[in-house]
Formats: C-alpha cells, sequence, structure tokens
C-alpha cells in the first residue's frame, strides 16, 4: 500500500513538472517572439530615418527653415491682427469720430438754416436808422448834426458827445480848423444853424477841435472872456457837465446861456463880479451876432419858483445878463425868459 502511495506521488510530480516546463517553454517563446517584434520595429524606425535623412539632403538649403519661419510669420500676424481688431483703443477712437460727426452734421444745419432763412430776412429788411443819443430828463432826445458845421474834420475814431447836463433839442457840433480865427468860425457856424419851428427850444453848440469837444476852459479861452479870479478852478473841468446853448423862438435865435457845475460855492464870487460881468462877457454877445448897449451896471434880484437870480436888462428889448446858483449848478444867460426855461429843465432833471 505504501508502495502504490509512493508511486502515486511521483507520477503527481512528474505531471508536476511537466506542467512548469512546458509553462517555461511557453514563456520563453512568448520572450522571443516579443524581441523579434522589438528587432523588426528598431530596423522599421531606422530605414525611415535614413529615408528621411536622404530626403532632407536633397532639399535647398534655409528652405527648410524658411519655411518655418513663415508659417510661424502667418501664426504671428493672425493674432497681432486679432488683437488689433479686438483692441479698446480702436474702439474709442471710432467713437469719437462718429460724435465728432454727429456735431459737424449739427452745425451745417444750424448754419444752412442761419444763411437760408434769418440772413436773407434781415438782408430783406430796409437798415434802421442811428438811434440819437439820449439825455438823462429829457421828453426829446438830442441829435448829431456834424453835417451842419463848415469845416467838418473826419476821425478814424470819432468822439462820442456827452449827454447834455439840460434837455436839448439837438446837438449842434462845429468842428473847427486847427488855425483859425476862434471866435470868428464859431461865429459863422451858429448862423448857419437852420432852425425848424415855432416852439421855444434849446440847442446846444458842441465845438470839436483835433477830434476833442471843447470844455468850458477851452471854450472860454478860444471866445478870450475875461474871467474872475479862481472861478474856473471853482467850476468842473468835465464836459459832461457843462453845457453852452442857444435859445431859439419862432424861428430866431433869441440867445444864449451856458450851465456848469459848482465844485465850489460861487456866489459871493460872481456878486463881486457883477460890476464888470457884462463887459468881460462881451465877446459871447459878439459871437452870437447880438448888439448890446448897457444903461447901467447894477444889478437887480428876482424870483422864479423856488431860485433866486441876478440880472441886468440892456437897451435892446429882450436881451440882458442873468446869473444864478441853483441845486449846484451855476447858470448865466442873456435873458430872463431863458433864465427862467433853464431852472424849469434843471427842476425836471433834479425830480427825476
Amino acid at each position: 500500500m505504501m508502495e502504490e502511495k509512493l508511486v502515486f506521488l511521483k507520477r503527481e510530480e512528474i505531471r508536476t513538472m511537466a506542467k512548469d516546463l512546458a509553462r517555461l517553454q511557453e514563456e520563453e517563446a512568448i520572450k522571443e517572439k516579443d524581441k523579434i517584434s522589438k528587432l523588426k520595429f528598431e530596423e522599421k524606425l531606422k530605414n525611415e530615418t535614413s529615408q528621411r535623412e536622404e530626403i532632407i539632403k536633397t532639399m535647398i538649403p534655409g528652405e527648410e527653415t524658411e519655411v518655418l519661419e513663415s508659417k510661424e510669420d502667418m501664426a504671428n500676424e493672425e493674432i497681432s491682427s486679432r488683437i488689433k481688431k479686438s483692441s479698446p483703443q480702436k474702439k474709442i477712437l471710432v467713437r469719437i469720430l462718429i460724435v465728432l460727426s454727429f456735431f459737424i452734421f449739427l452745425s451745417l444745419i444750424g448754419f444752412s438754416y442761419w444763411y437760408f432763412a434769418i440772413r436773407k430776412k434781415q438782408n430783406s429788411q430796409p437798415s434802421p436808422e442811428p438811434s440819437e443819443s439820449p439825455t438823462p430828463s429829457a421828453s426829446i432826445s438830442p441829435s448829431i448834426s456834424p453835417s451842419l458845421s463848415p469845416q467838418p474834420t473826419e476821425s478814424i475814431n470819432p468822439a462820442i458827445p456827452p449827454i447834455p447836463v439840460i434837455s436839448v433839442k439837438e446837438i449842434k457840433i462845429i468842428n473847427l480848423s486847427q488855425e483859425s480865427d476862434f471866435q470868428k468860425e464859431l461865429s459863422q457856424a451858429i448862423k448857419e444853424i437852420i432852425v425848424v419851428g415855432d416852439n421855444p427850444e434849446f440847442f446846444e453848440i458842441l465845438p470839436k477841435k483835433n477830434d476833442q469837444f471843447l470844455g468850458i476852459k477851452d471854450l472860454f479861452e478860444g471866445l478870450e472872456l475875461k474871467l474872475p479870479e479862481n472861478f474856473l478852478s471853482s467850476v468842473s473841468d468835465k464836459i459832461e457837465d457843462f453845457d453852452f446853448f442857444i435859445y431859439t423862438k419862432k424861428n430866431l435865435n433869441q440867445g444864449f446861456g451856458f450851465i456848469v457845475k459848482e465844485k465850489e460855492p460861487l456866489s459871493i464870487l460872481l456878486s463881486s463880479w457883477e460890476p464888470t460881468m457884462p463887459l468881460d462877457l462881451s465877446n459871447l454877445f459878439t459871437t452870437m451876432d447880438k448888439q448890446a448897449t448897457m444903461t447901467n451896471t447894477v444889478f437887480k434880484q428876482a424870483k422864479y419858483a423856488d431860485a433866486t437870480f441876478r440880472y441886468l436888462s440892456f437897451k435892446e428889448s429882450g436881451l440882458g445878463v442873468c446869473w444864478s446858483v441853483y441845486k449846484n449848478y451855476l447858470i448865466i444867460t442873456s435873458s430872463g425868459e431863458i433864465m427862467n426855461k433853464t431852472i424849469d429843465l434843471i427842476q425836471t432833471k433834479t425830480n427825476n
């Protein structure tokens, strides 16, 4: 029995060994097969490599690099173009151009409307006449009449006449030549003034020389009037504070007068001037072509409204010398009627 087991065991061992041997042979065969496949792959790879080298040798030197570089450049250009297309600066520039185009379009529309509608309408209307210079308290504005001057002068920048102190119908600008007889030329120009209308009116005489209007100092010196000491320093030297005027009635020159703003009290100075005043102002009468004959030198006093004035009558009717200081203005006229009218105008001025 024991022997049979031993025989059985040996048989089993032989079978196991046979299986192991078969397994080993199979593994060796697989390894050999893999080795052969690897060798074939390496040989094939070697052949392909050699073929590529042969092809490369047949190509022009540098051609391959140029092809590669051109492909890279094309790729870079495509990338940069895409970047440029999406650049925010380009978008902003496009928007700015659109906005500018819109404003230019609106400007063209506005200009076209002005040119074809408003401008043609304005050109079709008659041009308005220049407005007259207003006076501070006048119901009738003065007008400027330089054409009435005997020898008008022209200026690139003409001086603007000041507003008269009192209300006047017109401002008569008289252009005087530079070298002439002042009194004679002024007298001739006043004679040539044509007065229209029967109502009493004031006309301011505004002499002009070298494109400058003459104030009280220049006018009195030109007429060679004799004035008391400190007279000119006691009155305003501003041209807007001084009026030299003529008074007309029934188309006739009735007389003259002047008004100037007071700087210092003048009543005492004027009272002391009375004895020589008519003779000192005689050139004014000559300039106005008035014959003045004194009968005495004693001034009298009169009152009108709330004003008091002093007067001296001449032999000629409606002619004399009157003076008054009223509401800080010195008034000197050639008749009592002119004095009363001047006081009325000053009252109107101050009340307004």
